[in-house]
């Protein structure tokens, strides 16, 4: 049985590009080409039996033609014909892209990805980003710096800015340009200062690299930008992020600041849970959720805080520690019921 050719990838660095959605066409042909006919020949009249045989030859002929229609194309003119077809496909344009860039055509490579945002049309937002990230990919591997500004230039003023930024921070980081990326950060924190995203796509970013200091001053240019309201979820934010990037002391300092100013928020003290796990440290998990569950809430928080309480030991725990909550459980029940 012939098998499905494996398709084209746009492979520079695939933890930092996003991979445009397969077209639903494809994947519903694939889903039709994959049903099998279930009714054995010996049940069925002759006449059935043709039918069955030109069931089956129906569905290997559409097998074929989706192969073919679908194969990786190896020829300028067959990529022509395909972005002709479908020219608000981003897929087929980065491929198309892709495979100038293997035959080391590179101004092509470029054209290619002018041509396809003057195509594809404007309402497809996420196909033109998709066909600027290949072209900012490409001028990050290959290109030179003056290059790669001119390209996300044009990009930030027609495109959404934070997005374009967002991917420029990823391209600077893996590639360790450590100057670009806090010039990056500089235009983006100016140029999207009330952005609530701003501060902590940029402070992932210096994490990741190992610039914690440079990280945590963002938290704090970040805070004059925004209200006062909005400064308890920004620096959740940033609690999270020190956890996710191996700053555990920092994560839970900033934590139980947060919730010594707001101590009956039982989401904060959820996410700070949640914190925790992620980063591996059950046992601080298991005592900030026996602390919370020991202090005077609503009964509907509280009710919120034992069911999450009851669900990590669950997870988490043993018999005994399980046993242990569902007997706290029932002990507040009894002490609410008879107030």
């Amino acid at each position: 049985m012939q098998s499905k050719q494996k398709k084209y990838e746009w492979n520079w660095d695939n933890s930092k590009i996003v991979k445009p959605v397969e077209d639903q066409d494809e994947s519903s042909s694939d889903d039709e080409v994959k049903e099998e006919v279930s009714v054995k020949k010996k049940k069925l009249s002759a006449a059935e039996r043709r039918e069955f045989e030109r069931e089956k030859e129906r569905l290997i002929r559409e097998r074929e033609e989706f192969f073919a229609r679908n194969a990786t194309p190896s020829t300028v003119e067959q990529f022509e014909r395909l972005v002709i077809a479908r020219p608000n496909s981003s897929i087929l344009w980065i491929r198309f892209m892709a495979y100038y860039v293997e035959n080391t055509e590179l101004e092509k490579a470029r054209a290619t990805a002018k041509r396809a945002l003057k195509t594809i049309a404007a309402r497809q937002e996420q196909e033109r980003l998709n066909v600027v990230y290949a072209w900012l990919n490409l001028e990050s591997a290959f290109g030179t710096p003056e290059s790669l500004e001119r390209v996300s230039e044009d990009a930030i003023q027609v495109n959404d800015p934070f997005k374009v930024f967002q991917h420029l921070l990823a391209l600077h980081a893996e590639a360790g340009r450590f100057e670009k990326l806090k010039e990056t950060i500089k235009q983006c924190t100016h140029k999207l200062s009330h952005n609530m995203e701003t501060g902590p796509a940029c402070a992932a970013a210096l994490y990741k690299v190992g610039l914690a200091d440079d990280a945590r001053e963002i938290l704090m240019k970040t805070k004059q930008n925004v209200a006062p309201s909005r400064h308890v979820d920004l620096e959740i934010k940033f609690a999270i992020l020190e956890g996710k990037h191996g700053h555990r002391e920092q994560s839970c300092n900033l934590f139980e600041k947060i919730i010594s100013e707001h101590p009956k928020r039982v989401d904060i003290w959820s996410v700070y849970v949640d914190s925790l796990v992620k980063n591996g440290d059950i046992k601080n998990a298991r005592q900030t959720l026996a602390r919370v569950a020991a202090t005077s809430l609503p009964p509907k928080k509280m009710k919120v805080i034992l069911k999450k309480y009851l669900n990590f030991e669950e997870t988490h725990g043993t018999p005994a520690t399980i046993s242990e909550v569902k007997e706290r459980i029932m002990k507040y029940v009894e002490d609410t019921t008879n107030k």
